[in-house]
């Protein structure tokens, strides 16, 4: 049975930051949540694709194939606001919203995701940034 092996954030919500500072530090965040699921696999899922947008009216969650999609709200003038390392704790936040609708929406464990999340804020209090 494969596992659970990525964790996406896309943004279509256009921060001011460029599009490759954001992808560094959404790929910082997620990779730090997935290593704190400790091998956990949602049943039938490969995959979990968030794609972060401005909007508040959004999609259900999906599934294609073996992969979860959702859209997660993100509030760009808030983003843009941050300071640097506080941008990795909001995008932690999105994401762990994310994952919490889709627990609501499939049987998933929602426990576990839940100590991930308290997890990745233990272990990493200063969501320093990523270089």
């Amino acid at each position: 049975m494969a596992r659970l092996n990525d964790i996406t954030l896309y943004d279509e919500f256009h921060p001011a930051e460029g599009q490759r500072q954001f992808q560094q530090r959404a790929n910082y965040i997620s990779g730090l949540y997935l290593q704190c699921l400790h091998g956990y696999k949602p049943p039938k899922t490969t995959r979990i694709s968030i794609t972060l947008v401005p909007d508040q009216q959004l999609p259900y969650p999906s599934m294609a194939g073996s992969v979860a999609c959702i859209y997660q709200q993100v509030h760009t003038p808030t983003y843009d606001a941050l300071p640097d390392p506080t941008k990795l704790r909001y995008l932690l936040d999105r994401l762990h919203e994310a994952i919490t609708h889709l627990c609501q929406a499939f049987p998933w464990d929602a426990a576990v995701f839940a100590q991930a999340y308290q997890q990745v804020q233990e272990l990493h209090l200063e969501l320093h940034e990523v270089s």
